[in-house]
């Protein structure tokens, strides 16, 4: 009866393996272990991973086997990724704090301190670099625009709403979506309104751009396109519950997750709908996706590699606690922050 028995899981196990929709079951290259829940998402530069964590230490670690380089302690929780230039890395806090802190030491260079007594300016999303400019979202609901070396601000614009997205540079305009549901697009350099659009709910996730058309989904369940050049509306896709993520775009397909937990794949000319993948729990990392694989972390602590063009389960990896965060890519490795307190490097297949 025993040797039945192993040769009946024996040929189960064969059969997982050689049938498609069976997911690999992989094991991560190293773990670092922060000690608290990382609440920042991972940025890769040049075999370094940064990322921040809820006590508010930003980690520098060695992409090849997650050895901490530096370690800066900035004080408050970090959300979002970092910008970087060539030699600084930006960092926002959710104390309304933006730091500069150079690449290779982890020395501070400078902070600024966003909003008023009144108009606390937690900044819940990343920073961004562009145009020789550092730009940030602030709660107080005033995009801001920074001097890199010295951070002092150049200019604002106060959208009047809370603002929780992460601003998008992109060919001569900034563009930023607010909690009541306006889309701006500003002059980088002065701040000035140059155009505007609206959705149906809150926008707190960045817009993305692909081949002169920009994509913007809301707490209504809209994913918007709009040609940037004259400003052309194009579609809206209705999805089964509030946009949670920014949609990402490649090879003319679009890749973004809702509060229901799905992620969609739809086409980035039509907006129709080619395949979904569904989670459980709402879906808050932005998927990433390299080599013709989607990477997803969930609600549930899972880090989910996807085939790009069908949705099939390639492999998975459970994590302790839910994932808020984006994975990130780098080195033919991807990179995962997790709740539980841990980043997770993967090989990137």
């Amino acid at each position: 009866m025993r040797k039945i028995f192993m040769f009946f899981f024996a040929v189960l196990f064969l059969f997982a393996s050689i049938q498609p929709g069976f997911a690999e079951y992989v094991e991560p290259l190293w773990q670092f272990e922060a000690g608290m829940p990382l609440t920042g998402t991972p940025a890769y530069k040049d075999g370094v991973v940064y990322i921040g964590d809820k006590g508010g230490t930003v980690y520098a670690l060695n992409a090849q086997d997650g050895q901490v380089k530096w370690q800066y302690d900035a004080g408050t929780s970090i959300n979002g990724a970092p910008a970087m230039n060539e030699k600084v890395l930006f960092v926002g806090g959710t104390d309304g704090r933006i730091f500069a802190i150079e690449m290779t030491s982890g020395t501070l260079l400078w902070q600024t301190l966003l909003g008023t007594d009144l108009a606390p300016g937690a900044i819940w999303g990343s920073p961004v670099y562009g145009a020789d400019s550092l730009f940030a979202a602030s709660a107080d609901g005033r995009v801001y625009a920074f001097n890199p070396e010295t951070g002092a601000v150049l200019w604002t614009f106060d959208t009047g709403r809370e603002l929780r997205s992460t601003p998008l540079y992109h060919e001569g305009l900034l563009f930023i979506g607010d909690h009541s549901g306006l889309f701006h697009a500003l002059d980088p350099k002065t701040g000035k309104k140059q155009w505007g659009g609206g959705s149906g709910g809150p926008i707190d996730t960045a817009s993305t751009t692909w081949k002169g058309f920009i994509y913007f989904g809301s707490w209504d369940g809209k994913l918007s396109s709009v040609k940037i050049k004259g400003i052309i509306p194009q579609w809206k896709f209705t999805a089964d519950s509030a946009i949670t993520t920014s949609a990402i775009p490649e090879d003319g397909r679009l890749f973004f997750g809702t509060q229901k937990g799905t992620l969609y794949c739809i086409d980035a000319i039509t907006g129709r709908k080619l395949w979904t993948y569904g989670s459980e729990g709402a879906m808050q990392a932005t998927p990433t996706i390299f080599d013709k694989t989607v990477y997803i972390g969930t609600a549930t602590g899972k880090v989910v590699a996807l085939s790009a063009t069908e949705g099939e389960e390639l492999w998975s990896y459970q994590t302790e606690r839910e994932i808020l965060a984006s994975p990130a890519i780098g080195g033919g490795m991807v990179f995962v922050g997790s709740m539980d307190g841990k980043v997770y490097a993967f090989k990137a297949k």
